[in-house]
């Protein structure tokens, strides 16, 4: 949406918006579409994605991304993204054409006529050299986004609201004056902890300066007038209002505070948000307004009592004819249009891969790196969650590279305490997908290396690590002096090539890996 388009709409009086983000997305919510084709949306494709691109034939499309570009907006009618696309095979223009380019980006803003942009990106133009290149776990290979200083402004700190999150851990959020940062007024900023505030040497009534991060996420970044009244880190939960303490996490004087009462209203929350989570079940609807539903209504309090809630709302949700009509009873109970989405979607979960669940589990210290470790070496099955609680107390007694004495007592203190919760999941249909095992090739010529990973690479590392292990090669996640082999891509890190170094471990790179 142009920034015109919003000024016209604020023109015509009522509610006034401040962001055409903001305003874009709740317009694209609207049932009714004659108020949509009225707010002038504009749909600006990137790219024309066609079915050969994942491999070498390229007889559907160009292997030109500019002439991609040329086709949907000449051919096909779309408008064009902000600005024109530029090639050049020239690197050293490159930096005169971003220069240009920013400036032309600020003079348009400034009319306030155009869209709002927040960076330039450069991508190599051939698709083909694209997958050459590759994507890594975090990064695309391909492309780099340049983003130019932040919007920033200034406003008074008014008070600090002390929020709990899934793991116990307080966070201080700063409330502040409205200040208008890229189109969007802003009156909260994270602060982190109280060693940051103390740093910073902020007070209540301070005049600072907000920085909003990328046009996204709001920072205090300076003090610029003294404020009147020290900031006290809590007494209390602000959830729960029970006992707090203080922790200095890896011994490096950034002190944190934590909520020690598991039963915690605010702690359930976070902890059901993070299960809804894209990089842990992946429920669709469950965020955290839906989980702070859940709990107060005590619905759910933990994963069990999730599943337990999800199996009488599906059977409800069965005797009606459409989902409509069992939506529109459950609204009475203060859920949306999203409940059967997250119902169905806590359905799927059931068979969510095991490093996955074992994630969802909330085991302290073990994540889902460490849960594929474990899942691999109890050879968890679809029906292993009735016993886990028992099984992770055996691998415990266990001698396990990458696992200390520390996260072995933080497994076994845990599979003490949650085996009714396994069973009960088990007993509602949770059949985690037991891990995939890559076949060994026969021959296995890579048979006897024990090898580790880091860096990035033109394809994803648990791909890599799938072909490698079906060569016969054993896969660690940590340098020790167990591994023989360490394979080396961009941007490596620094501790394992340390390590590596002193062990006398042998390194090899990328054409390694290529051959």
């Amino acid at each position: 949406m142009k920034n015109s388009t919003l000024e016209a709409i604020n023109a015509q009086g009522g509610k006034q918006y401040s962001s055409t983000r903001n305003l874009t997305a709740g317009t694209m919510k609207q049932r009714d579409l004659s108020i949509v084709a009225s707010r002038d949306i504009m749909l600006m494709p990137w790219d024309v994605i066609s079915e050969h691109d994942g491999s070498a034939n390229l007889a559907t499309g160009p292997d030109s991304a500019l002439e991609r570009l040329h086709f949907i907006n000449k051919e096909e009618g779309f408008n064009p993204p902000f600005g024109s696309a530029v090639y050049s095979d020239d690197p050293d223009s490159i930096v005169a054409v971003l220069e240009q380019k920013l400036a032309d980006r600020e003079t348009v803003m400034r009319k306030g006529l155009s869209l709002e942009t927040d960076g330039l990106v450069i991508k190599v133009d051939s698709q083909a050299l694209r997958r050459k290149l590759g994507v890594a776990s975090k990064y695309t290979n391909w492309q780099v986004c340049y983003k130019p200083q932040s919007a920033s402004g200034t406003t008074y700190l008014r008070e600090i609201q002390w929020q709990v999150g899934r793991t116990g851990k307080i966070s201080p959020v700063a409330k502040c004056d409205v200040v208008v940062l890229a189109g969007a007024n802003v009156t909260s900023a994270s602060l982190n902890n109280i060693t940051y505030i103390r740093k910073m040497g902020l007070k209540l009534g301070a005049k600072v300066e907000m920085l909003r991060s990328g046009d996204v996420i709001p920072q205090i970044v300076r003090v610029i007038d003294d404020g009147d009244e020290v900031i006290q880190a809590p007494a209390a939960c602000p959830e729960c209002h029970g006992e707090v303490v203080e922790r200095d996490e890896g011994g490096v004087g950034i002190i944190q505070h934590f909520c020690v009462n598991p039963y915690c209203l605010g702690v359930i929350e976070g902890y059901l948000a993070f299960v809804g989570g894209r990089d842990v079940l992946e429920i669709d609807g469950l965020g955290p307004e839906t989980a702070r539903k859940l709990v107060e209504g005590e619905y759910a309090r933990d994963l069990g009592e999730l599943y337990e809630f999800q199996t009488d709302a599906m059977k409800a949700m069965g005797k009606f004819a459409r989902d409509k009509d069992f939506v529109e009873r459950m609204r009475e109970k203060g859920f949306d249009a999203t409940l059967p989405k997250m119902l169905r979607s806590l359905e799927k979960a059931k068979t969510a891969p095991w490093e996955r669940w074992i994630k969802a589990l909330a085991i302290p210290m073990i994540g889902e790196t460490l849960g594929k470790v474990i899942a691999a070496k109890m050879k968890l099955s679809s029906k292993s969650m009735a016993t886990l609680d028992v099984d992770l107390i055996a691998f415990a007694g266990q001698d396990v590279e990458q696992f200390g004495k520390a996260k072995m007592s933080a497994i076994r203190v845990w599979a003490g305490n949650n085996g009714a919760l396994c069973r009960k999941l088990h007993s509602l249909g949770v059949l985690p997908t037991s891990m995939e095992v890559p076949q060994v090739v026969a021959g296995a010529p890579l048979a006897g290396t024990i090898f580790c990973i880091t860096g990035e690479f033109s394809e994803d590392r648990n791909s890599l690590t799938k072909k490698l292990v079906s060569l016969g090669a054993v896969s660690k996640t940590g340098v020790s002096k167990n591994i023989n082999l360490l394979i080396v891509g961009d941007a490596a890190g620094k501790t394992k090539l340390s390590k590596t170094a002193a062990l006398g471990i042998k390194k090899v790179d990328k054409a390694w890996v290529a051959k």
